[in-house]
């Protein structure tokens, strides 16, 4: 266990720019031909396998922590709710977002909980419920309006729902497809790694750009300088700003929103 631990501890050590170009490469070998690589000399295939095993660990263990730290979390937060109900509070001004962005007869109570594990607002797309920290606003010295934006970020992702689990679906038989390929031309092993790291590639992309979607939706439910300035607030509180697997950066997301201002001021002057 304290092995697996350290394993991803290494994973999130590694800046989001450099997991992707070792996933680039990781494919681009286990896309090499088995009958080329049994033409070359033993010891350069073995210095091949080493050298792909060592470079798949990263997206297996990316992979690893998404999916299992996903579903760890899940577990941990409808445990915490069991004993501390969170408080459900019917907010009208969420209902007016909703319906500003094209969520018709959307009218859910947020979920204000104390639960530890719940660290930034989420919300489910299975009910639709939106989970606020009961400490989100003071923890980052917001505005009323920055937090309407921040739940119309969250709005913004149930508004992009079935977008994203098209995208989904077709990352899922997207992997299956190259899976099966794979396991004609490459040696058994590798093209399960060569998965792995084809899937991780293109999950990443969808899920980042899930996120820049639901900033855009964000900004046409309240206004874009609300939004921009829940970021700047972020970005001053963390040291790093590199995005992750799920999440661009900070900056990258205030660059894609400033365009919105410059459209605002210009529908004001005419």
């Amino acid at each position: 266990m304290e092995g697996i631990n350290r394993l991803k501890e290494f994973g999130r050590l590694l800046s989001y720019k450099l997991k992707q170009k070792i996933v680039v490469v990781t494919m681009g070998l286990c896309s090499i031909p088995a009958i080329l690589l049994f033409s070359l000399p033993l010891t350069v295939r073995l210095a091949y396998a080493v050298v792909a095993i060592c470079l798949g660990t990263v997206p297996i263990i990316s992979a690893a922590d998404l999916i299992v730290g996903s579903a760890l979390l899940s577990v941990q937060i409808n445990l915490y709710n069991r004993k501390h109900k969170p408080q459900k509070i019917f907010n009208p001004r969420v209902k007016e977002m909703a319906e500003r962005i094209g969520l018709k007869n959307y009218n859910k109570p947020i979920n204000i909980t104390d639960n530890p594990s719940v660290k930034s607002p989420f919300v489910n797309l299975g009910t639709g419920v939106i989970t606020l920290p009961s400490n989100f606003k003071t923890e980052y010295k917001l505005a009323d309006i920055e937090v309407d934006a921040t739940l119309g970020h969250e709005l913004g992702h149930l508004r992009t729902k079935r977008t994203v689990v098209k995208e989904l679906l077709l990352i899922s038989f997207g992997t299956m497809a190259i899976g099966f390929l794979l396991n004609l031309i490459t040696i058994p092993g590798i093209s399960q790694i060569g998965e792995f790291a084809f899937m991780m590639y293109f999950l990443s992309r969808v899920l980042r750009r899930n996120e820049l979607r639901a900033d855009m939706e964000g900004a046409k439910a309240v206004n874009p300088e609300a939004l921009i300035s829940v970021f700047e607030s972020f970005k001053a509180r963390f040291k790093k700003d590199e995005g992750s697997d799920t999440h661009p950066s900070l900056q990258e997301r205030i660059d894609r929103l400033m365009p919105l201002l410059d459209e605002g001021n210009q529908d004001q002057a005419t």
